[in-house]
């Protein structure tokens, strides 16, 4: 990208920071250490469990690769899925290969938590320590095991707290920052809210954490991030059964509708210790690598799920463009002159407080 471009993205960015502030979440924990149970509607067959605030419309890929529909949600955090269809995994075998990549290529993905607090209750005693809970600990250790794998690591450790329902409200506008840095691709990682069993698993003679994906259904990108996905789990079925467990889809967008290649990550539960996630971690690496990169094996190329953000940093300045024109439009329509030049010198304010922070 030229300079101007590049000017172009920070300053639609910077704007649309200031002036948007929406986000479709935050049903991510219920209250307590209550979670649903999901059974098969038709076998009444337990199909798993959540934290989730789980919704009608939802949907879930399962260990064994079927797609179910939430259907009916009872009193007593008890909910009822469909089957929809066996699901066809993509073709993995041109990126099961020893990958690895150009000298000159920079490989980069980002890092970030939306919910800072939550913790590990046999590694620190407590499922929530303000600010420094111990998930951040599991992506240091993961962005250590990516930068083994050659990629460059954004790790991102601004603090969301409360864990309330604004949480992804405050994570939207450190995305904003760090997709200036221009990632290939983006994990917000969390950890579950259920018992243990749900998630431990025997790998290489080692126990470890299994790790779930979830989607935001609401969100433009989500065909892209969706590809992302399969493209993880079917690696992981291959080299690594049982890591992957499943896919959720959640009602939110939990950010993702901001930029493609975008997932977010439930890295065990807090009924684990961080260790057993820890362990997890040099797997999910090596799996992130091929799936969202590829490589070379010898002379030949490999394709991971991409090779390039261009299209999608086009399509983020373009959809930028037009919220943000909207909202002056709106900001004019809706105001007097009094409240205009009020709003605008709020915006300024607020600009110049925000081009005072250091990154």
């Amino acid at each position: 990208m030229t300079k101007m471009k590049n000017r172009c993205i920070i300053l639609a960015l910077i704007f649309i920071i200031l002036t948007i502030n929406y986000v479709e979440a935050d049903d991510w924990y219920l209250n307590g250490k209550s979670y649903f149970t999901v059974y098969d509607m038709k076998s009444k067959k337990k199909l798993f469990l959540t934290a989730w605030q789980v919704n009608i419309g939802d949907k879930y890929h399962s260990e064994d690769n079927k797609l179910y529909e939430i259907i009916k949600v009872e009193k007593g955090n008890i909910a009822y899925a469909k089957c929809l269809k066996d699901i066809k995994m993509p073709d993995i075998s041109n990126v099961l290969e020893e990958t690895v990549f150009k000298q000159e290529d920079v490989k980069k993905v980002g890092i970030y938590f939306t919910h800072t607090d939550e913790s590990y209750i046999p590694t620190s005693g407590t499922a929530s320590e303000w600010g420094n809970g111990d998930i951040i600990a599991v992506g240091k250790n993961f962005t250590n095991n990516l930068e083994k794998q050659g990629i460059t690591v954004i790790l991102n450790k601004t603090r969301h707290d409360p864990h309330d329902a604004a949480s992804y409200k405050r994570s939207r506008r450190t995305v904003f920052r760090m997709l200036l840095k221009q990632p290939d691709a983006l994990f917000d990682l969390h950890r579950d809210g259920v018992p243990k069993e749900e998630y431990i698993t025997e790998l290489n003679g080692e126990t470890v954490s299994r790790i779930r994906i979830v989607l935001g259904r609401r969100n433009p990108n989500l065909m892209v991030n969706e590809e992302l996905a399969l493209y993880i789990k079917a690696i992981a079925d291959e080299l690594y059964p049982g890591l992957v467990k499943d896919i959720y889809y959640g009602r939110g967008n939990y950010n993702q509708d901001l930029t493609p290649k975008s997932l977010l990550l439930e890295m065990g539960t807090y009924t684990l210790s961080q260790s057993q996630v820890n362990k997890s971690n040099k797997y999910l690496a090596e799996i992130i690598k091929k799936a969202v990169f590829g490589g070379l094996v010898g002379t030949r190329e490999v394709k991971g799920v991409q090779k390039s953000n261009k299209g999608a940093y086009k399509g983020l300045v373009t959809i930028i463009f037009f919220v943000s024109l909207g909202s002056l439009l709106f900001l004019f329509i809706s105001s007097s002159k009094k409240e205009r030049k009020a709003k605008i010198e709020d915006i300024i304010n607020r600009l110049l407080k925000f081009l005072n922070i250091r990154h």
